[in-house]
Parts: structure tokens; C-alpha cells; sequence
């Protein structure tokens, strides 16, 4: 099958909508449904439990905090944002380089060696003493996970075609939701341990998920599957089959610089609106994430109470994206984004609510409901939306890095959205949560019409 053949190029480089791919003949005695599955079972659990834990071990500082965290290292103002701040720099920084990285050293060996590497880190968050041991904690957290989200982004991508990966990006990506939920509800378990051995209840959050990190990452060594022209488990013949069926994987080995691919890729504007679509849905995804405990807690619960109330959003969350996925993966692009649109609204009722019911708790913990799974339901669906359109492998290695590495700027704006001085309304937070699902509903918008203009403009 020529290249041509397999998709339509846009003259700025991107993509067109969709790709329509012609499937190659599956080796004799099996089918490409009988592959497809395999793969499920060898790649899906692995890239999920990785990025579960990382982003659980990104979040439980907010758990650390309500169980005593800041008044144990006398944190004061806003030294626990900053804190937070401190995480997103080499972050946001390294994940471009992370996935180029990756087009050279084996992800089984990458990726495991990131997991260990902050796992380690997360250990020692368990031991800081004062703010500066905190702040150099979270500057390496953030360095050794670098490479986790975007690297699992762009694995998917390099075994799946176009539609087959909503589905399970959907999944994927719901390990946010699962880690939010999980984590809540682990750090009330663990604060009863508090002065177990002479450590705090916080502690033991960082020590407990610091060690299950280290050996998830030695077991992610020998589970992770790099690409299908080095996966043992598949005959050659499937090798072949696996490798046909994907969009391109012709330029794996390359030696074309990063400068030179950097310099195409953000010559297309549509670079910057899938970034900023993705800064808009991460400054509400962070905000809740980092401070849902403590908007919980501001409907006076006690410790124990508010980590398990934190529990049924991140839960309702989940179920409402997945949902989503399976409604609308067969769904053209633009249709698909609208229903995204959709999700995000729920976050406008939610926030609406929060700013003007004060007096009602029964409708103030509903619009959190409402806010967490209306930001993370959108999430997955712009998100694969956007990587479906990139074309070649080095496209794919720095789409997907760049948008969620841009992205997550909106985690450094989300670590001052609720602060000590704006408590208990925060107005200034709920302000922020509304630009950020703002700017998301905008940018998608924008997205619809290009899809739409870009379908007829090919129908003629």
C-alpha cells in the first residue's frame, strides 16, 4: 500500500480529519480482533497503573496537607502553592526531550527507569524536614516524571489505529480519576497509622506510595511492550501485520533533528489552539485535583471525612468519561468534539452553583460532582481528537508531548486558584476554574468549525 494511499496530508504537515486506512491481510489462524485484544491485555493494564501512580503520587501532597503536612514543616501564606508551582518547571520543560528520547532508547527501559527514579523521590518527600527539603522534593518529582504521560501518550499511538484508540485512551486517561478517587480514599487508611514508628499520618502517605512505586517500576521493566517490530510475543509474521495496519512507522529510526521537526510542527496555528484547549481543561482538572479535599473540607468535615467525601467524584467521574468514549468513537470529529463541549458545560452549572448557594450542602457537594466529571469527561475526547490528526511518528512523539507539556501550564495557574486568604468561598478560585473551562469551550469551538470547514472543503 502506497503512503498516499493511507492518508491525506494537509499542506501545513498536519493531518486530515480522519484517517482512512486500508487493513493489510492478517497472518493465517487469526484474526486482527485476536491481536487487537492481545495487545489490550499486554499494553492497556501496564500504561494505566503507570500513570495512575504517577499522578497519585503528583496529588497526595493535597491529602498530605489535610492530614497535618503544613503545620508540621510551618508552612505559611502561600509556601504550599509554591510548593506545588516548583513541581511543574522541569515538568513541562523536559517532556518534549523525554519523547524524543524515546524514538532512540526502548520505552520498557525509559519509561520503568522514570517510575523507580521518582518513586524514589516520592520516598523521600516522606522525610523532608523543613520547606526548602520540600521544595527540592517536588523539583525532581517533577523532573523524574517528565516523561510518564507523554511517553505512555505516544506508545498508544505507535500500537493503535485512529479508531481503535478513543476507547482506550478514554481509559487510560481515567486513571486521573481513579487516582483521585483511590488516593483519597488510601490517605484515609493510612491516617490512622499516624505516629506508627514515630511518623505522621502524612508521612506514611509518601513513604507507603514512594515503596509501592519503586516496585511497580522494576515490574514495568519486564511489562512493557516498546514497539510491534521488537514485541517477542508476536510472530514474525504478526510482527509484519501489526506494523501494516498503523498509520506510519517509517521514520521510527530517522536522523532528522529535533530543531528541524520542532520548526514544522509549530508552523501550523493548530498546534497552539490544541495546546491552549488542553491549558484551559488542566487548569480545572488540576484545581480540583490538588484542592478538592480542601473545598470538601469547607463543608466541615473532619480529616477522615473529607478524604473519603473526595472518594464519589473522582468514582462518578470515571463512569460519566467512559460513557462518553464508547457513545462517541464511531462519531465524526466535529460531532465527537461537541459532545466534549457538552461535558464541559456541566462545569459551568457546577461552578455557577458554588458561586451562588452557600447555605445548601446537599447542592454545593452535587455541582463538585458536576465540576469533576464535566472537565474530566471532555478531557480524553479533545485530547485523542487532536493526536488523531498527527500524521508521522516524530509528529506523534511531539504533538503529544507539546500539548500536554503545554498543557500543563495550567497546573502551575490551578496551584493558586485556592489559597488560605481566599477561604471559605474562594471566589478567586472558582473565577479561575471558570476562565480555564472558558477558554477550553472556546478553543473547542474553534476546533468544530476548522473540522467542519476542512470536511467541506475535501467534498469538493
Amino acid at each position: 500500500m502506497k503512503h498516499d494511499d493511507k492518508i491525506d496530508a494537509q499542506e501545513d504537515g498536519s493531518a486530515s480529519l480522519e484517517f482512512d486506512l486500508e487493513s493489510p491481510t492478517c497472518p493465517e489462524h487469526t484474526t486482527e480482533s485476536t491481536l487487537v485484544r492481545k495487545l489490550d491485555v499486554r499494553l492497556m493494564p501496564v500504561v494505566i497503573l503507570l500513570y495512575l501512580w504517577s499522578f497519585l503520587d503528583r496529588i497526595n501532597i493535597s491529602n498530605a496537607i489535610t492530614l497535618g503536612l503544613q503545620s508540621r514543616l510551618h508552612l505559611q501564606g502561600n509556601d504550599v502553592n509554591v510548593a506545588l508551582v516548583v513541581f511543574y518547571v522541569p515538568y513541562i520543560v523536559f517532556e518534549i526531550p523525554s519523547n524524543y528520547v524515546l524514538k532512540r532508547v526502548d520505552p520498557h527501559i525509559w519509561l520503568s527507569g522514570s517510575m523507580v527514579l521518582f518513586g524514589i523521590i516520592v520516598l523521600c518527600h516522606g522525610f523532608v524536614t523543613n520547606y526548602s527539603g520540600l521544595l527540592a522534593a517536588r523539583f525532581f518529582l517533577g523532573l523524574a516524571e517528565a516523561g510518564i504521560m507523554p511517553g505512555c501518550s505516544y506508545l498508544l499511538t505507535m500500537w493503535y489505529k485512529p479508531n481503535e484508540i478513543l476507547q482506550r485512551y478514554a481509559i487510560y486517561l481515567n486513571a486521573v480519576t481513579l487516582a483521585g478517587a483511590f488516593g483519597s480514599l488510601l490517605a484515609s487508611g493510612i491516617a490512622k497509622m499516624d505516629g506508627i514508628r514515630g511518623h505522621a499520618g502524612w508521612q506514611w502517605i509518601f513513604i507507603i506510595e514512594g515503596i509501592a512505586t519503586v516496585v511497580i517500576g522494576f515490574l514495568a521493566f519486564f511489562m512493557i511492550p516498546d514497539f510491534p517490530h521488537t514485541a517477542k510475543w508476536l510472530s514474525e509474521d504478526e510482527k509484519r501485520f501489526m506494523q501494516a495496519r498503523l498509520i506510519d512507522q517509517s521514520d521510527m529510526k530517522t536522523e532528522s533533528t529535533l530543531g528541524s521537526e520542532l520548526g514544522i510542527y509549530f508552523s501550523s496555528w493548530r498546534s497552539y489552539i490544541a495546546g491552549l484547549l488542553y491549558l484551559g481543561c488542566n487548569i480545572v482538572g488540576y484545581s480540583v485535583s490538588y484542592f478538592l479535599p480542601t473545598i470538601i473540607k469547607g463543608f466541615h468535615y473532619s480529616r477522615i471525612e473529607t478524604q473519603l467525601h473526595a472518594v464519589p467524584p473522582f468514582a462518578a467521574a470515571f463512569g460519566w468519561s467512559i460513557l462518553l468514549s464508547f457513545l462517541v468513537f464511531r462519531l465524526a470529529p466535529p460531532l465527537r468534539l461537541a459532545f466534549a463541549l457538552f461535558s464541559f458545560c456541566l462545569v459551568f452549572i457546577g461552578v455557577g452553583i458554588l458561586f451562588n448557594i452557600r447555605t445548601n450542602l446537599s447542592a454545593e457537594y452535587a455541582a463538585v460532582f458536576l465540576i469533576v466529571a464535566g472537565v474530566f469527561g471532555g478531557i480524553p475526547i479533545v485530547l485523542v481528537s487532536y493526536f488523531m490528526t498527527l500524521e508521522r511518528n516524530w509528529q506523534r512523539a511531539i504533538g503529544t508531548a507539546y500539548m500536554i507539556g503545554f498543557g500543563n501550564i495550567g497546573g502551575i495557574i490551578a496551584t493558586f486558584s485556592f489559597t488560605a486568604d481566599d477561604a471559605p468561598y474562594y471566589h478567586r478560585g472558582y473565577s479561575i476554574i471558570t476562565f480555564g473551562i472558558c477558554l477550553a469551550a472556546a478553543c473547542t469551538v474553534i476546533t468544530i468549525a476548522d473540522r467542519l470547514w476542512q470536511a467541506k472543503r475535501s467534498s469538493r
